[in-house]
């Protein structure tokens, strides 16, 4: 699966920790999608309770290394 080439600059404006659905909206991809691949462990991601985050380096470098 292929995602656009993140620009740097543009992934400093997130916030450090971000939610799936922040993660969806940034590469224009849907909610589950996100979920698959945390599940798939192509995306790193760390819970908290119930809820999982996503770093925000982590996306720049998924980003990158898939574009």
């Amino acid at each position: 699966m292929l995602y656009y080439d993140v620009d740097p600059e543009e992934c400093r404006q997130l916030p450090k920790i971000l939610k799936p659905d922040e993660v969806a909206d940034f590469l224009c991809i849907h909610k589950n999608t996100v979920y698959n691949l945390i599940r798939r462990g192509d995306l790193p991601a760390f819970r908290i309770g119930k809820c999982w985050r996503i770093r925000r380096k982590d996306l720049s470098i998924f980003a990158n290394n898939n574009s």
